[in-house]
């Protein structure tokens, strides 16, 4: 019999990015990680951090843009530490908003 191959990554990215016109489970993934994402608790949170990180670089348009005000907040708490590495992961967090700002509609 063959193989059959399954890309969990793909279904993961598939299964974030669909909405059932209510809530997506992108939103409630962030209603639970960003309470944990404040200025003073950030740090104490690293799994809340990498978890934001994933969901944002897994995000499509149009959720992206409907999201947005949800990544903003924590990507510059990232973007603004004085750690080299948390600057550079904040850095990387600008770029699919960035980058779906400037592709023409």
């Amino acid at each position: 019999m063959g193989e059959v191959k399954y890309d969990v990554n793909s279904a993961c990215l598939s299964v974030l990015n669909m909405n059932d016109g209510r809530f997506s489970l992108l939103q409630r993934v962030l209603n639970e990680v960003l309470p944990k994402l404040t200025k003073s608790t950030w740090k104490l949170n690293p799994a809340a951090s990498h978890v934001f990180r994933r969901c944002l670089l897994a995000t499509q348009q149009p959720l992206l843009s409907d999201c947005l005000p949800m990544f903003l907040p924590p990507t510059f708490l990232f973007v603004d530490d004085f750690e080299v590495d948390n600057r550079l992961s904040g850095l990387s967090c600008l770029r699919p908003p960035r980058h779906a700002a400037l592709q023409p509609d």
